[in-house]
């Protein structure tokens, strides 16, 4: 039994459903349930974990982080099994070099999202992803990640970045010396080696919540 499929259970019966109550608030089909259950249907895709989360009344990014939709490597410490608080934070749009990161300008609209409860507001932002960049960490176009404030990260780690004070994306980040490597997860794209008062880091991606609607 996969381990979807195990914890999709547990929560089941926890929540004192069977399947075919959970079949008719999730408008899943009770055969369709038993085959994920008893992993022979593999992991279900997003917009079926959303009617899920939506019917079990668990938070969204939970079941998506356990089917392993969710980049655990973005934050080694998060724990998809911890209380979430919801937090109002902010939906950037263009963030600009020479602007703080928070910026009216940079606001394009407030959102309340259920954020691990080691974040404030202030600390974190999102944006939504544009490009096919990070694909090879699953992150796609019209996910959104959600970033927490700070100028420096850990090699390797995938951080939101200006580059020559244009727009910012997300890439990984290496430092040697006074030069960063931005690369993507994706080989179609080259790494860029570029001096380090280039590139302003606005913040480390710490997890990324996957647009339902979009097939991965």
């Amino acid at each position: 039994m996969g381990e979807f499929g195990d914890y999709l259970k547990q929560v089941r019966q926890a929540k004192g459903m069977t399947i075919n109550q959970l079949a008719m608030y999730s408008k899943i089909s009770s055969a369709q349930l038993s085959r994920i259950e008893n992993g022979k249907r593999g992991v279900p895709k997003p917009a079926t974990i959303k009617k899920l989360s939506d019917a079990l009344k668990v938070p969204y990014e939970l079941l998506m982080g356990k089917a392993g939709y969710i980049i655990k490597d973005a934050h080694p410490s998060y724990d998809f099994d911890q209380i979430h608080q919801l937090v109002r934070i902010p939906l950037l749009g263009q963030i600009t070099a020479d602007k703080p990161i928070l910026a009216e300008e940079h606001i394009a609209r407030w959102e309340t999202l259920p954020i691990p409860n080691r974040y404030q507001q202030g600390e974190i932002f999102a944006i939504y992803i544009k490009g096919d960049h990070m694909t090879g960490s699953r992150i796609y176009p019209g996910d959104l990640a959600i970033v927490r404030i700070q100028p420096q990260v850990e090699n390797g780690e995938i951080a939101v970045v200006n580059v020559n004070g244009e727009n910012a994306t997300l890439k990984r980040v290496k430092q040697i010396n006074e030069h960063l490597i931005l690369y993507a997860d994706n080989p179609k794209y080259e790494p860029n080696i570029i001096e380090r008062n280039r590139v302003r880091i606005c913040g480390k991606v710490i997890h990324v919540i996957f647009n339902p609607n979009e097939t991965k």
